[in-house]
């Protein structure tokens, strides 16, 4: 299974031969979700994908015979600048929010970084705006105060 961002925002294709739809289409996913038929194929592809691509990082939560496949450098503000440019939204117009040590640089590559309520230090500093937290709602209630202030309100 692939995902790739092309007529739909994500679509999703099942194939035999995941590197020969990789070089058909041209495609650079951020990450791959990989799902195999049995537990042994997971463990042999695992091996063979980290003897041939060495700064691959994979995920298997090993909750079913899935794994997540990604570049190291693949990190949520890469994704999330990615997906903007596919999308032609520019960087300075994306509000992102984070509240755990690891999300300054999200914070710091876009318009309007928001942390949230009980954030490490280093995350409230990276961030422009710290909201409440997320027992008091705190994602809801910054929503709420971004398009409250782009309201125009005109007087006739």
């Amino acid at each position: 299974m692939t995902v790739s961002l092309s007529e739909s925002l994500f679509s999703q294709s099942v194939v035999d031969h995941l590197s020969e739809h990789i070089d058909l289409h041209r495609i650079e996913p951020i990450r791959f979700r990989v799902h195999f038929e049995t537990e042994e194929l997971k463990a042999i592809a695992v091996k063979h994908l980290h003897e041939r691509i060495p700064d691959v990082r994979i995920l298997d939560l090993r909750l079913d015979q899935t794994i997540y496949i990604s570049t190291k450098q693949a990190t949520k503000a890469e994704s999330l600048l990615f997906l903007g440019h596919e999308l032609g939204i520019r960087p300075e117009e994306i509000v992102a929010t984070g509240c755990k040590v690891g999300d300054e640089q999200l914070l710091n590559s876009v318009g309007i970084g928001v942390a949230m309520g009980g954030s490490p230090p280093s995350v409230v500093s990276a961030s422009n705006w710290l909201t409440r937290s997320v027992d008091q709602n705190g994602l809801a209630y910054m929503i709420k105060e971004v398009f409250r202030k782009q309201m125009k309100v005109s007087l006739l």
